[in-house]
């Protein structure tokens, strides 16, 4: 018997419980706004309750994922929209100019 299809667009509810479920858990480990280290090295977690002006930043190598909310990335002129079903990869230090929308997120760092 064939599966019935799910829309491209649509989400795994799994999929949405997990991030769900993620952003919780930053919420309960980051429970003001700003940047807050843990016990695992190279491993942060980022908390903002407001969007923030546009500003320059710059990216380690690294691995961040967006649990909740938005950023906005522009780099080389190409602007990046990020959220809860994306992620970014740097290999390389990279300069950006940036805006957060709410975010709640982790980030990997090399070491």
């Amino acid at each position: 018997m064939l599966k019935p299809k799910r829309d491209a667009g649509s989400p795994d509810l799994a999929v949405v419980e997990m991030r769900r479920s993620l952003a919780q858990r930053i919420r309960e480990l980051a429970q003001k706004p700003g940047e807050h280290l843990t016990p695992i090295p190279g491993l942060s977690l980022y908390h903002r309750t407001s969007p923030t002006h546009c500003f320059r930043a710059s990216y380690e190598p690294g691995l961040s994922i967006f649990a909740q909310g938005r950023k906005r990335i522009l780099l080389g002129g190409t602007e990046y929209l990020c959220d809860s079903s994306s992620f970014l990869l740097s290999s390389i230090d990279v300069s950006e100019q940036l805006n957060d929308h709410r975010v709640q997120a982790l980030a990997l760092k090399t070491i």
